[in-house]
């Protein structure tokens, strides 16, 4: 039912309340500062602060598998851009 109610609001080119704003930025996890504040400097993304979260809750053996891949990808990013 609440998804209907979200869903007429979009429809119907409306402004969701204050509550549905905030019910629906917890739920997707994301921050409307990088919405409602495009002008002023947001260090991180919705994005990089989830991916924050879930490395706090890693080991350092799982830490090391996830330092693998994202030098795998700069690595690949690099060969990529000096190839062209």
């Amino acid at each position: 039912m609440y998804v209907l109610r979200i869903l007429v609001l979009l429809f119907k080119g409306q402004h969701p309340s204050i509550q549905i704003l905030y019910d629906l930025t917890s739920l997707l996890n994301v921050s409307v500062d990088e919405f409602y504040l495009p002008t002023s400097k947001v260090t991180k993304s919705s994005r990089r602060r989830r991916l924050e979260n879930q490395l706090d809750s890693l080991t350092d053996q799982d830490l090391v598998i996830m330092e693998s891949v994202a030098d795998g990808i700069l690595r690949s990013k690099n060969k990529f851009l000096n190839y062209h």
